[in-house]
């Protein structure tokens, strides 16, 4: 990473003149950090232990650098809570990712269930259909079409309108968006520009 080399210069150059300079290189190295916290939790995430390593090396050589300068009380102790922060920041993206990763195992398993398809594909072409519908059309029975219902609902692929016999059910954008990427054929059409070669 070029840029934190850049930094790491600039921040040795200004040692003498930190008060002059703070202000201006601290949204740099917010900035910087958080690229370094994105591309370690892609890192974890993709488990690159390699690319881990390298960005571990940049950073511990940045930070010697900032913690060598001379501190006064506060700040050092700002100095801490930013690393304290930083590594919070850290904690909540890799729990963000975790959770991600979660959802979608669940959702694999929901999208592979028996009559899934089928119901995301009549939702699909019949948006706000009744649940007596729904059952009649794709040939199960209405007890376990509302089991798939609620899963399809806590996974927020469908959304319900109305409460017992006007209930409606239809896709929301995230079911949409399966149906057209895993059960739609793929379109492609032609421009005709009505020019001839």
């Amino acid at each position: 990473m070029m840029q934190d080399i850049f930094l790491v210069n600039q921040i040795r150059a200004m040692e003498g003149r930190i008060s002059e300079f703070a202000a201006a290189y601290t949204e740099e190295l917010r900035t910087l950090n958080q690229s370094y916290i994105q591309a370690s939790v892609q890192a974890v995430c993709q488990e690159d232990t390699e690319e881990l390593e390298d960005l571990l090396k940049h950073y511990r050589k940045l930070r010697k650098v900032i913690v060598s300068l001379p501190k006064t009380e506060s700040e050092k102790f700002f100095l801490e809570a930013g690393a304290f922060a930083g590594a919070y920041r850290v904690f909540l993206d890799l729990q963000d990712t975790a959770m991600a990763e979660a959802l979608n195992q669940e959702g694999k398993i929901l999208l592979g269930r028996k009559h899934v398809k089928e119901l995301l594909m009549y939702l699909y072409q019949t948006p706000y259909a009744r649940q007596k519908d729904i059952a009649a059309e794709i040939h199960v029975q209405p007890n376990y079409l509302s089991e798939i219902l609620n899963r399809l609902l806590e996974a927020e692929y469908v959304v319900r309108y109305g409460k017992n016999k006007t209930t409606q059910y239809c896709l929301t954008r995230q079911g949409r968006q399966i149906c057209r990427k895993h059960y739609l054929p793929e379109r492609n059409y032609r421009i005709d520009s009505g020019f001839e070669k």
